[in-house]
């Protein structure tokens, strides 16, 4: 019986180890958190080869990898830095969301940490350039894990919203008063404007934006409205020179960032 053992130790390996030790065979394993989590719980990848091309496939680098442990400063930074970009005013995440964009529920626990900084360094069309310093970039990242982890994917994924570019509508109130410096995703009229000069403009009337109006509240209809009227009186270093509208192009703008929808004739029944 001990022979048949240690002949099933020799071809099989420690049982004991059996998750780490092919990961041991290439790498000083002087993980931390190992009586926390096995290796792929963290990280992904297959820990059942050696071959490096299929054990690192789908992997999630060590920097990212803060997602899988349990709750730390690190990772509230993340789910931070995912509420400052506001990636939710585009993107559905850990369930929640708008969704003009791809849904991230079902891309991100698919995709490896190089996929998922490519993404990031190398915007699609219409995504916002966050020009995000390597650290900010790593962080967000491990906001998006961390937040795509409590989801159970649909059975079948609902179609997703693709954009194509476009000649501009100039005849449209925000390509026509906005579109020179900004840009934006919508519903209804898809992408907006060309202008980079000021900041993305999508989802602004939503519940995700981030709350960059006067004393760091929300955008609303009254907000915007005095903001167009002269951005430097509510901030003065702001960079937005006053806007010249008249009454019926700035009431164009609020209606299309806030629909008030047609008038209700009070005397016709329902």
């Amino acid at each position: 019986m001990g022979l048949w053992l240690v002949f099933l130790i020799l071809l099989l390996g420690e049982p004991t180890q059996s998750q780490a030790a092919l990961c041991r065979h290439c790498h000083d394993f002087s993980c931390p958190h190992s009586e926390q989590a096995a290796c792929g719980q963290c990280h992904r990848g297959n820990d059942a080869t050696r071959r490096k091309e299929l054990a690192h496939s789908g992997l999630i680098r060590a920097v990212h990898s803060a997602y899988g442990l349990r709750l730390t400063p690190l990772r509230l930074a993340a789910a931070e830095a995912l509420q400052f970009y506001g990636c939710r005013r585009c993107h559905q995440i850990g369930g929640t969301g708008e969704r003009l964009a791809t849904i991230l529920d079902g891309v991100v626990p698919q995709r490896a940490s190089v996929a998922l900084e490519q993404a990031l360094d190398q915007p699609a069309l219409f995504m916002p350039d966050f020009e995000l310093a390597v650290a900010e970039r790593d962080l967000l990242i491990t906001g998006l894990l961390d937040a795509a982890q409590w989801v159970v994917p649909p059975s079948q994924q609902p179609p997703e919203v693709v954009h194509f570019a476009h000649p501009a509508d100039e005849a449209h109130p925000f390509e026509k008063h906005c579109g020179a410096c900004h840009r934006m995703l919508t519903a209804s009229a898809g992408s907006l404007g060309g202008g980079r000069i000021g900041p993305d403009l999508s989802g602004l009337a939503g519940a995700f934006y981030p709350p960059t109006a006067r004393e760091g509240a929300n955008w609303t209809r009254a907000a915007l409205s005095d903001w167009l009227v002269n951005p430097r009186k509510i901030r003065p270093l702001s960079q937005m020179p006053a806007v010249r509208l008249k009454q019926q192009e700035r009431e164009d703008l609020l209606q299309f960032f806030w629909p008030l929808g047609p008038a209700v004739d009070k005397e016709t029944p329902p």
